[in-house]
């Protein structure tokens, strides 16, 4: 499994504008720059959580205003060990 076409489909099916995977690179913020409101990041967090089995921390969270696309994928992957 990519990890990284996979969070960015997830991203696309909450996204509330449309958004395809070309739109979206590692410098991406997902609230200002995909119109993610504090409501969707729980929602985006809850199924990738689902998604990997895996339990983001609240730091995670805590990023929400500045989360990049990147910090998204550095995380999953480090807590996605046999994905």
């Amino acid at each position: 499994m990519d990890i990284t076409n996979e969070l960015k489909n997830i991203i696309c099916s909450l996204s509330p504008y449309g958004i395809k995977n070309e739109d979206i690179n590692n410098k991406t913020i997902l609230t200002s720059n995909l119109g993610f409101e504090s409501v969707r990041i729980v929602w985006l967090i809850i199924e990738i959580e689902k998604r990997f089995n895996i339990s983001l921390s609240d730091k995670i969270l805590s990023l929400s205003n500045k989360l990049t696309f990147k910090n998204l994928v550095s995380a999953v992957t480090s807590l996605s060990h046999g994905i």
